[in-house]
């Protein structure tokens, strides 16, 4: 049962694969499915992007179905981003519904441009100020509350905050009593939190030397690389998490990733093993599949 209803799910993606082998200048994204399968119930989120004639991402459509074992039961919701251009191809608005047998909600991003760069973004009572240098390289965002009027400020250099440091490898960030450290690509492989002299929080990844499939998604025409959906993402390889038990570092939460890929160097599908929990009374322990599906331009 629980197989029928994954490939009921994935069906229109499985069904727009590419069947030969073009390059990936070729391609762009239409989809992925993430499946978490545990002894209690199968977790399957479907992702789609939708494009018009200019290639220009219009929607990106989720489904979150959860299938329960013992009981065969369904427990389905569904979001739907639309995505709004003016008629020079600059993304004017982002419109997110998320439908659910609960109740709907549903919220806006706008955007305003100047000089053909992302100037404002408003998210409900918050609005960010996009600042750039002379050469057009961001310089600074502004975000502000519109109930209480606090302002934060971060600066950027090359696209990196520039509270930064530069180590040799990449970056490292402070903020309070957390320490995180980022490598050339800007991915964190490690986090630490210390609290009276004592590491009580650790994250660890590493990553595999693949392209992400998000490159494969049009960029937002006037962005600055920070608000593509690119940026950052990289492919798990190797998560660990450590937490504080009994004035011990533990292990909480691990997952091992294997990637596999197309002729053509593109990423077909992760599969893994992840335990999440162990230091509570419910660990759990389930397969983790990521699948990709692409298609012509």
């Amino acid at each position: 049962m629980k197989k029928l209803i994954y490939l009921l799910l994935i069906f229109a993606l499985s069904s727009c694969l590419v069947k030969d082998n073009p390059s990936p200048e070729e391609l762009r994204l239409k989809g992925y499915t993430l499946k978490f399968d545990a002894a209690d119930k199968l977790n399957i989120f479907t992702n789609e992007y939708v494009y018009d004639d200019n290639n220009l991402l219009t929607d990106f459509i989720e489904y979150d179905t959860i299938f329960y074992h013992d009981s065969k039961t369904f427990d389905p919701s569904q979001a739907i981003t639309h995505y709004e251009y003016d008629n020079k191809g600059f993304l004017i608005k982002r419109t997110r519904t998320t439908l659910s047998i609960v109740s709907n909600i549903e919220s806006e991003i706008e955007y305003t441009y100047l000089n053909d760069r992302l100037l404002l973004e408003k998210t409900g009572n918050r609005l960010a100020e996009y600042q750039y240098d002379t050469e057009g390289r961001l310089k600074a965002v502004i975000s502000q509350s519109l109930t209480n009027g606090i302002k934060t400020v971060t600066e950027y250099l090359d696209d990196v905050p520039k509270s930064w440091t530069k180590t040799a490898n990449g970056f490292e960030e402070i903020n309070g009593n957390t320490k995180t450290i980022y490598n050339s690509s800007l991915l964190p492989t490690l986090a630490e939190t210390t609290e009276n002299g004592m590491i009580t929080y650790r994250k660890t990844n590493e990553y595999v030397n693949v392209e992400h499939p998000f490159k494969l998604i049009p960029e937002f025409k006037g962005f600055p690389k920070i608000r593509q959906i690119w940026y950052r993402n990289g492919i798990d390889q190797f998560t660990r998490t450590f937490k504080l038990s009994n004035s011990t570092l533990k292990l909480s939460d691990e997952r091992t990733m294997n990637e596999k890929l197309e002729k053509n160097g593109l990423l077909s599908r992760t599969d893994g093993n992840e335990n999440v929990n162990l230091l509570t009374s419910g660990p759990i322990s389930r397969t983790v599949t990521y699948a990709y599906y692409y298609e012509r331009k």
